[in-house]
C-alpha cells in the first residue's frame, strides 16, 4: 500500500499552493462524499491506477495486491491530505470514519463503457482469488 502525505509547495501570508498529482495523465477527476461507515469502491482494475486524497475527515482503507497469490490484505487509516495510490490489480475499499470527502484521480475515463470495462467488483476480499 503506498500512501503519500500531500504537503504545500507554496506557501505566504495570502495562503497555500498545494500541487496535488504532478502527473499527466489524468483522464477523470471525481469527487466522494461519504457518511459515517460507508463503505466505497470494494474493487481493483487491470489498467488504470487510481489515486485517492483525503480533503476532509477519515477513511480506512483495505488493500490487497490480488496478481500476487500470497498477498496480504492491508488495512490503515487516512487522514486529512494523505493520498492512497492503487495501481493495477491493487483491490481497494474505503470505509468512511465519520463524514468523508476525497477527491480520486485516474488514468482512465469514467465515462461510458470505459470504467466498466476495467472495474472488477470483489465482494470478500478474504475469499477472492484471480484463478
Amino acid at each position: 500500500m503506498e500512501i503519500n502525505k500531500i504537503k504545500p509547495a507554496f506557501i505566504d501570508q495570502r495562503g497555500s499552493i498545494w500541487d496535488l498529482l504532478p502527473i499527466d495523465d489524468v483522464k477523470h477527476v471525481g469527487l466522494l462524499i461519504s457518511e459515517n461507515d460507508s463503505v466505497r469502491a470494494k474493487h481493483y482494475h487491470k489498467n488504470q491506477t487510481q489515486y485517492t486524497l483525503v480533503l476532509e475527515g477519515k477513511i480506512r482503507v483495505t488493500t490487497k495486491d490480488v496478481a500476487k497469490k500470497n498477498s496480504k490484505i492491508e488495512i490503515k487509516e487516512l487522514g486529512e491530505m494523505e493520498m492512497l495510490i492503487s495501481p493495477p490489480y491493487q483491490y481497494h475499499a474505503f470505509e468512511s470514519i465519520g463524514k468523508s470527502k476525497c477527491i480520486t484521480f485516474s488514468t482512465s475515463k469514467h465515462s461510458g463503457e470505459d470504467y466498466e470495462n476495467d472495474t472488477f467488483r470483489v465482494e470478500n476480499i478474504q475469499t477472492f482469488s484471480l484463478d
